[in-house]
C-alpha cells in the first residue's frame, strides 16, 4: 500500500516544497526539497520526488531519523482541514 502525504494544490496556502533532513544508521545524512513522498509501508521504502522532479528511493531499514521543516507541519495542517469536510 503506498499513501501520499501532499493536499491538493488548489490551496492557496499549501507550500509548493518543503525540505528534509534524511538520516542514515552509517552517520551519513542527505538534505532534499520534496515535492511529495510516499510511503511503502510493505516494503519498507520511502520514495521522494524532489524539486528538480527525480525520485529518490530508500529503505527504512537504513534510516535512522527524518526532520521536516515547517511547511511539513503546514501540509499535514490543511490536509487534516481538508478531510473534515
Amino acid at each position: 500500500m503506498i499513501s501520499s502525504f501532499i493536499a491538493a494544490k488548489s490551496d492557496q496556502n499549501l507550500p509548493d516544497y518543503y525540505k528534509v533532513k534524511i538520516c542514515f544508521i552509517d552517520g551519513t545524512n542527505t538534505d532534499l526539497t520534496i515535492v511529495e513522498h510516499y510511503y511503502n509501508k510493505d516494503l519498507h521504502i520511502f520514495d521522494v520526488r524532489t524539486k528538480d522532479d527525480l525520485i529518490h528511493s530508500f529503505s527504512l531499514y537504513t534510516v535512522k531519523s527524518i526532520e521536516f521543516d515547517k511547511n511539513w507541519s503546514k501540509i499535514v495542517e490543511i490536509r487534516s482541514k481538508s478531510s473534515k469536510q
